[in-house]
């Protein structure tokens, strides 16, 4: 498992960084998905934390 950090912005322009672990990028945006993106967040940049 990598750790990646997902940052989303919501529509008031507030940005959001998630730390998640997974084993790929789609894993980790899936994994925010569920929480954040369906709650009306834009997804910004999914990076891998090293």
């Amino acid at each position: 498992m990598k750790l990646y950090k997902v940052t989303t912005a919501d529509q008031y322009n507030r940005n959001w960084v998630y730390t998640v672990s997974a084993d790929s990028e789609h894993e980790a945006l899936w994994k925010v998905k569920a929480n954040a993106i369906s709650s009306g967040e834009t997804l910004l940049t999914i990076e891998e934390v090293r």
